[in-house]
């Protein structure tokens, strides 16, 4: 999992984002992301033709930040933040989905988070609300990531079903 406001400018993909963006492209987070993810693989596979990178590499870019997964329940959210929940709905509202909120590091989900309560703190706050969400909801809202855990899992039944054929 890399964070895409914290990736070197140099990152394989990066240029290629950049470029379609100068040229007038309306990128989605997804699509951003699905660019960095590929280019990723690629580099991997580049640098390490033994290693069998397609299969042991499994590239996630979470496009803004961590936090941008937690508005996948506003309701949750503005519970445990002591956020009026209108507010939440507002910021979903202008982005259409939680893993497209901000586009700008200085919009990130949890700066926005914070803009509404200042007492927010990302560790430990972070992983309560999240886990408060649970899993198959933080799924359910965000896709991108839902299909990173489902290659994850893919690897499991596969690593499963591998070990049963060698007992």
């Amino acid at each position: 999992m890399f964070d895409y406001f914290r990736i070197d400018a140099d990152w394989p993909g990066r240029a290629e984002v950049r470029r379609r963006v100068k040229s007038g492209a309306a990128l989605t987070a997804r699509q951003k992301a699905d660019i960095l993810e590929t280019a990723m693989q690629r580099a991997l596979e580049e640098a390490y033709p033994l290693s069998n990178a397609e299969r042991r590499f499994i590239p996630y870019i979470e496009m803004h930040e961590f936090e941008a997964l937690l508005f996948s329940d506003a309701r949750i959210l503005a519970e445990k933040t002591d956020i009026d929940i209108s507010a939440i709905h507002r910021i979903l509202d202008e982005h259409g989905e939680p893993e497209e909120i901000n586009d700008d590091p200085q919009q990130a989900p949890s700066k926005q988070i914070m803009a509404l309560n200042n007492s927010y703190r990302k560790v430990t706050m972070g992983k309560a609300i999240a886990e408060a969400i649970g899993i198959p909801t933080l799924r359910e809202k965000c896709s991108h990531f839902n299909e990173w855990l489902i290659r994850l899992e893919r690897l499991a039944v596969g690593r499963d079903t591998e070990q049963e054929k060698n007992q």
